[in-house]
């Protein structure tokens, strides 16, 4: 009777061990995707952040809060298949994946405007310089 109970413990930590695998494949595979057309040039790669930044904050923070209850709402609904099921999940995990991504790109953002703020001693400089890294505001 133990040997059998260990063999279970040890099959549901290896079936844990491989879900969790599977994640994090799923993760690096989303964040590859959105990395891969980040400009390498500094300055291009800076005003991409505050593309990013603005978009996020302003409308794509809301949608993915939005979309990603509709597919809670949707996994919560009875009679439905595992394998349904496992697509709402999924769904739900990528706009996480997602939301975390950008959150991390408009830190990095918010992170260089602090940088350049702190490189004038006026605020004319600034906005000057905000002005000629980012376009006309």
């Amino acid at each position: 009777m133990f040997k059998n109970t260990s063999k279970e413990k040890i099959h549901t930590l290896e079936e844990e061990i491989k879900s969790l695998k599977n994640e994090l494949y799923a993760k690096q595979s989303v964040v590859f995707m959105l990395e891969e057309a980040i400009p390498k040039e500094q300055e291009a790669r800076k005003q991409y952040m505050g593309d990013i930044a603005l978009f996020f904050t302003s409308i794509f923070k809301d949608k993915l809060k939005h979309l990603i209850s509709l597919q809670m709402e949707e996994l919560s609904q009875v009679g439905r298949t595992e394998e349904i099921n496992e697509m709402f999940r999924s769904n739900i995990n990528c706009f996480r994946i997602i939301q975390e991504w950008m959150e991390e790109k408009t830190k990095e953002h918010l992170g260089d405007l602090e940088t350049m703020r702190d490189s004038f001693d006026e605020n004319e400089k600034f906005i000057s310089n905000f002005k000629e890294t980012y376009g006309k505001i």
